[in-house]
């Protein structure tokens, strides 16, 4: 082989690896490059798209019961304009600039912090702070809640509508670890988790923590709201229970009395009291709710049993709340709510976001309300007593809340030993055994936006091609001198 024909093999190997490593990893840019946006305005699903920037507003019709809004901007909006979940935004409005995570659902964020959520249940995007009132906190407009517990947003003096809202890229990514950490999802087909019982499907379980005595408080996804398909199992565990007394916390009695079916469920025979509470844990209006339901079980010995929707987030901090109260561990507490997470996203203990959840919520929920740093070295008791206090309930009401949980007081009414009561070696468990099967339970996984493996290989290659190509060479000329 000639001199001019090998020169020629080594520039087509190079040409060729070039070529390969574009199609491969695309144009020589950075791995970890995102998308350049165009300086001209985008078209997109509903609002203005200009570069990096999106524009929307704040209209009567964002506002909902719990103080979270809906903007005029859609979720392909934020698409459109390369903003991904996991990145955090800058958000403009009412001369106030917001840093927020950008995520899918409320519980991606600790509780108490704000952020843009991209829920599965609207095309629009929600500003909210999970277990908080936004609208309220920054300084939007002000509820009023009426004696029949319906409510109205009064607009504060000096915000007029519509409020025009600005989103801009912040840090891109800068959110993404702990969104993958917070992924989960569930479904509300029972068929999804074979593994589980009527009762764990249903999020129902006794709770059992130290100081409340058994068969005395149980916790439940909603016996009469099926809007996760859970009620029937819910109303049938609750009538397998005996319970007694009921106290809901996301509907006010109107509400309970007009749900499908209710003539007909167990819960109708029961005690119940509709709080209708907001998911705001600091409110006033939570606080007086709250106490208003401690009251309750105070003054109606029984079986009691407390829910919302899916009986884990205010359920999850009103019972914590309680076994706190009771004197529960900080263990206790934690392994209670986290029963939760398994019944509908199965994880386990030992699953790496297990730690994670219950710090960002329940954790950070107690610390909040109780004023301190880390509960894990307070006296639980004293500080649920003194906050419980707070809310507005007397110690002699206190007192009788605690009677009536510890057992020191008589339940009226419970039956000896309901017909269909499930055997007390079938009771459902405060701690998971077996993972269900959930279709879409997906650990998320960050996936590699170019071939960079691919692309080392082929430079790799074409060192080897150069090295051969050039031995070649030299070879050829030694030969032809020699």
């Amino acid at each position: 082989m000639t001199r001019m024909n090998l020169r020629k093999l080594a520039l087509l190997g190079i040409v060729i690896c070039l070529a390969l490593s574009v199609v491969v990893s695309g144009p020589f840019v950075s791995t970890n490059s995102y998308t350049v946006w165009a300086d001209e305005a985008t078209e997109s699903g509903s609002e203005e798209v200009i570069a990096n920037e999106v524009k929307g507003a704040i209209i009567e019709e964002s506002f909902t019961k719990y103080g979270n809004l809906y903007l005029t901007i859609k979720k392909e909006d934020l698409e459109n304009a390369g903003f991904e979940p996991g990145d955090i935004l800058a958000v403009r409005f009412l001369n106030q600039e917001l840093e927020l995570p950008f995520t899918t659902n409320y519980s991606d964020v600790e509780s108490g912090t704000p952020g843009l959520f991209a829920l599965a249940s609207s095309d629009y995007i929600s500003m909210a702070i999970n277990m908080g009132d936004f609208t309220t906190t920054y300084g939007i407009a002000t509820k009023t809640t009426f004696e029949d517990k319906t409510y109205e947003w009064n607009i504060n003096e000096g915000v007029e509508l519509p409020i025009e809202v600005t989103i801009t890229m912040k840090e891109k990514a800068g959110y993404l670890d702990e969104f993958i950490l917070h992924q989960l999802s569930y479904t509300d087909e029972r068929s999804d988790y074979p593994d589980l019982t009527d009762e764990q499907f249903a999020n129902f379980r006794e709770v059992r923590t130290t100081g409340i005595a058994p068969g005395t408080l149980y916790r439940t996804a909603s016996p009469i709201n099926n809007i996760h398909g859970r009620s029937d199992y819910a109303d049938a565990a609750i009538k397998n229970a005996g319970v007694t007394v009921i106290m809901n916390l996301s509907n006010d009695e109107a509400e309970i009395e007009e749900s499908e079916g209710f003539d007909g469920r167990y819960y109708a025979t029961t005690n119940y009291i509709g709080l209708n509470m907001s998911n705001d844990l600091m409110s006033d209006d939570y606080k007086a709710k709250f106490a208003e339901g401690l009251r309750f079980f105070a003054e109606n010995p029984g079986v009691y049993a407390i829910h919302c929707r899916e009986g884990k987030d205010r359920t999850g901090f009103t019972v914590a709340v309680i076994e706190c109260l009771m004197g529960a561990s900080f263990d206790e507490v934690v392994s209670d709510y986290m029963v939760s997470f398994y019944n509908y996203y199965g994880v386990t203990p030992d699953n790496e976001r297990y730690n994670v959840i219950a710090d960002s919520n329940i954790v950070k929920s107690l610390q909040n309300a109780f004023g301190v740093s880390d509960i894990r070295n307070v006296d639980l008791a004293a500080e649920a007593e003194e906050y419980i206090r707070e809310i507005g309930l007397t110690d002699e009401e206190i007192n009788k809340l605690k009677a009536n949980l510890s057992g020191a007081n008589e339940k009226p009414g419970v039956p000896e030993e309901p017909a269909d009561k499930p055997a007390e070696d079938n009771k459902t468990e405060n701690k998971p055994a077996v993972k269900p099967a959930a279709k879409d339970d997906k650990t998320v996984t960050p996936v590699p936006k170019t071939g960079d493996e691919s692309v080392v290989m082929l430079w790799l290659a074409l060192i080897v091609v150069s090295a051969l190509c050039t031995s070649k060479v030299y070879q050829a000329k030694v030969e032809r001198d020699g």
